[in-house]
């Protein structure tokens, strides 16, 4: 290695080759300008070069190096002698460790100009330019970003922009790298899958380049020849399957046919899994303070992975809301992933039950995360589900996997590991506890390599699972951790680090005093001390501050100006019980429906649908990557909905379970009885894409009416009839526009003629189905009506596109499930016999003793009546 030393008349001179003893130095990471600009080593050694644009770089590194204390740097386009090409070789398979083992790595960003002062906390005048960088997509500069402990950017006037720790989260945002492997996380805890994706979008002058950057990344050797073009990629490839330090090696770089595979296979993982833990669990590790986490991750937490296995399988941490239990998480599954790479054989997985997203509460969703992640190492898992993926896909269902296979997955795979290590997060917030629970139990119970944790604002006894005999309990004391994050904010100059001794000992005392183990009430308490102008104004919202959290989430709803509290209330309203995330646009139109509007114009709407976060600030979160809106916190909604703020706080902010989901069916029926989709099924696709463009909340209100009707004790039944009264005006009327809108290609003349129990069934809407089937028999139900493009029963279409629960409500009612429908020629028990719906069909027998011969198919028969199954696809899409 071949570095710069700096000389007493501010010139740089090269050093000769070293081999050992090489001295702490410096490290340049840059793209590379013109070629004729650009410092090399001949120029070095010929005493040359100083003049060329390139040669600021050189000085910018040497300056920035001697303020650091170092006398060495190493930049790549001088220290280098490219016409040796043994020596150009030894240099492009060292890179990743020169940059690693360097004391500095400056960034150099010759596309990002800010020269003013206090540049790392005036973001905004550089932060598009920084986005919008070269430097983010070049191949090299990957290896540049991770391999270094310190990492620091500058602009091309010299600038110091931040570092990779104080820049973490932008960083993260633009190259969507996980936070952990930012931090210096060893990347062979990621597999090489992960770190692939991590390339998209850079590029290298050199076709061969594209595998040479990658060496240290993937942790391989191998011999360069430039002029082989895309072999390399190949050559790579069968280094990495041949690795035994690879984790995961299945995995193709050049050949069409395994890229296709790789699409099949994102598309499974994305079924199995659509609520994607590594997101949120990103995003939670970027907000929380490095200081925090530390005592319970290097105490209990160690102490439980290390145990012997027969000792405690189950590690159940409880906490009240706000104490900090899903930042506690986030660094749980560090610290677990960690530790797994030091024991062979060992699978960690981990789910976060969102309390913004009621998907990610699911027990299919949560079992399916889990066996998503383990297929990372154990690629054979998703063989048992793949037949059930290929099925939804070809009949264009929605996904009909159940939690019991999940469940039997896991039993027949987690044994193949010597240790297998389950993280859950929150399990409480699932309205399905007590079925997630048992399922717990259960794994627990079949698989004695198995290590379960779960987070909960239930103790393990209130939960009804101190009985498991292998169970640790802990309440979560998070006083070490909120201290921690009360000194950070007291030693920091731009936070309350500039007040007196005195002023910053009373902040300590009074917040660890009134804390009460609640980390939400800290954090908010701080956010308002920072806000004031002196030391003495922070001492008197000390004095004046609420003590309790739902005091202070009270005290905040109160300065809600009055003209925007109706606006504030029903977006609360909203996100506490919306059945999904939903966009700021969606929101902002949703905060100003009220029941019965007839439609929303320009006068009804929020001038920028921004101003929906600064009326609700300090409640809401907006997440900028996927534009949707969230409560700031848990706890946000366990003060709406509880007797506190029906007694004590402020009552006009305070929901009920039942009176928010009827609320929101008539919000969403509101919006779908609009006087704008009156004419019906839409009769172009301009017209179909102009409601969507012209009424942002049209995805959710069809989508979801129906599901809050299910979650509300009882169906405001005039408001659904009069909704579907509308499907006898012309084209449909506002019954046809709903339906064009699940179903775009959809007829007039269908949608009109077609009952709602034939929609309600084929959809799944289980609670229009219950409710439907209680009214007395008419034109809204006909258990036998033909309905859709090929005339089947709700029965026919609730059986073929595997919505069982509809299915199971009909059955009881009495449909014919003998008969044949009209578009496959095949009755309903024969798809129930297909989708393996063993119970029903059993049910169907027992209820008509003579089809028991029909079912007796074999498996031939079966595979023939499912290739069946997939000609008729379309049957049931209107």
């Amino acid at each position: 290695m071949r570095l710069l030393k700096s000389t007493s008349h501010a010139r740089v001179e090269l050093t000769p080759d070293l081999i050992d003893a090489v001295p702490a130095y410096a490290i340049l990471s840059h793209t590379w300008g013109d070629a004729d600009q650009e410092v090399t080593f001949d120029d070095l050694v010929r005493g040359r070069g100083t003049g060329k644009q390139g040669y600021r770089k050189i000085q910018f590194c040497r300056e920035k190096a001697l303020r650091d204390g170092l006398q060495h740097l190493w930049i790549d386009t001088c220290c280098i002698d490219r016409a040796n090409h043994v020596e150009l070789s030894e240099a492009i398979t060292s890179m990743f460790r020169w940059y690693r083992e360097a004391a500095r790595c400056y960034v150099y960003l010759a596309d990002v100009s800010d020269d003013g002062h206090d540049s790392e906390l005036v973001r905004y005048r550089w932060e598009d330019a920084f986005r919008k960088s070269r430097w983010w997509r070049r191949g090299w500069t990957l290896q540049e970003l991770l391999a270094p402990a310190s990492v620091e950017f500058f602009s091309r006037e010299g600038m110091r922009l931040g570092s990779k720790k104080t820049l973490e989260a932008l960083i993260h945002e633009i190259t969507q790298i996980p936070i952990a492997a930012l931090r210096g996380e060893p990347l062979s805890g990621f597999t090489v899958d992960e770190r692939l994706r991590w390339t998209n979008g850079r590029q290298t002058k050199k076709m061969e380049d594209k595998a040479y950057c990658l060496l240290g990344i993937l942790d391989v050797s191998m011999s360069l020849r430039y002029g082989e073009g895309e072999k390399a990629l190949a050559r790579l490839e069968a280094k990495v399957k041949g690795s035994s330090r690879v984790k995961s090696a299945n995995v193709s770089f050049s050949d069409e046919e395994a890229s296709k595979l790789d699409t099949n296979q994102d598309e499974l993982i994305h079924w199995l899994a659509p609520a994607r833990s590594e997101e949120l669990h990103t995003k939670t590790a970027a907000s929380r303070h490095p200081d925090t986490g530390v005592s319970f991750t290097s105490g209990p937490l160690l102490q439980w992975l290390t145990q012997k296995r027969d000792q405690a399988s189950l590690m159940w941490i409880n906490g009240k809301s706000g104490t900090g239990k899903t930042t506690l998480f986030s660094h749980i599954v560090d610290k677990t992933r960690s530790f797994s790479l030091s024991v062979p054989s060992t699978a960690v997985a981990y789910h976060y039950c969102a309390f913004s997203d009621p998907a990610s509460q699911q027990l299919t969703n949560i079992l399916g995360s889990l066996v998503a992640q383990i297929s990372a190492q154990q690629p054979a898992i998703l063989d048992d589900i793949r037949r059930v993926f290929q099925r939804d896909q070809t009949r264009k269902q929605d996904r009909t996997l159940q939690a019991t296979d999940l469940e039997k997955v896991l039993v027949k795979h987690i044994p193949s590991f010597r240790n297998a290590i389950l993280l859950l997060d929150a399990l409480n917030e699932s309205s399905d506890f007590t079925e997630n629970l048992a399922c717990i139990v259960r794994l627990l119970q079949q698989l004695p390599n198995l290590m379960v944790l779960v987070t909960s604002t239930r103790s393990a006894s209130t939960a009804g699972i101190s009985q498991w005999p292998h169970a640790i309990d802990i309440q979560l004391e998070p006083d070490e951790d909120i201290q921690a994050y009360i000194e950070a904010h007291l030693s920091d100059a731009g936070s309350l680090g500039h007040l007196s001794h005195e002023c910053r000992q009373t902040i300590r005392s009074t917040l660890m005093n009134k804390a009460d183990q609640t980390f939400r009430w800290v954090a908010l308490l701080l956010d308002n001390l920072c806000k004031q102008r002196t030391g003495k104004a922070v001492l008197k919202a000390l004095e004046q501050m609420p003590s309790t959290l739902n005091s202070t989430y009270a005290s905040m709803l109160r300065v809600i100006p009055e003209i925007d509290r109706p606006i504030a209330r029903e977006a609360l309203l909203w996100l506490s019980f919306s059945l999904r995330p939903m966009t700021l646009l969606e929101l902002s139109e949703a905060a100003v429906l009220e029941d019965s509007d007839p439609t929303l114009d320009q006068d009804s709407r929020l001038r920028h649908p921004e101003e929906i976060l600064d009326i609700c600030n300090g409640f809401v979160e907006h997440d900028v990557d996927s534009n949707a809106v969230k409560l700031a916190h848990s706890s946000v909604k366990d003060y709406l909905l509880s007797d506190y703020a029906r007694t004590e706080g402020d009552k006009f902010f305070s929901f009920a379970i039942n009176e928010g989901n009827q609320a929101l069916m008539r919000r969403c029926l509101t919006y779908l009885m609009f006087d704008d989709f009156r004419p019906g099924v839409a009769s172009t696709r301009t017209e179909f894409l102009s409601r969507e463009q012209d009424f942002p909340l049209l995805d959710y209100a069809a989508h979801y009416w129906g599901l809050h009707a299910s979650s509300a004790s009882t169906v405001e039944w005039h408001w659904v009839q009069k909704f579907f009264s509308t499907r006898t005006l012309l084209r449909g009327g506002n019954y046809g526009a709903w339906v064009s809108y699940l179903i775009p290609d959809c007829h007039p003349t269908t949608a009109m003629s077609t009952q709602p129990l034939y929609y309600a069934a084929s959809f799944g809407i289980v609670p229009i189905v219950r409710a439907l089937l209680r009214q007395p028999r008419s034109i809204y139900v006909d258990l036998e009506h033909p309905g859709g493009r090929h005339g089947s029963t709700a029965l026919q279409a609730a059986c073929f596109r595997g919505k069982k629960q509809a299915a199971e409500y009909l059955v009881a009612a009495g449909a014919d499930f003998w008969s044949k429908d009209r578009g496959s020629g095949a009755p309903a028990w024969f798809w129930a016999q297909c989708n393996d719906w063993t119970d029903m069909v059993n049910d169907m027998i027992r209820r008509r003793p003579e089809i028991a011969r029909k079912t007796e198919l074999q498996a031939q028969e079966i595979s023939r009546a499912k290739h069946v199954q997939a000609s008729f696809g379309v049957s049931f899409e209107d």
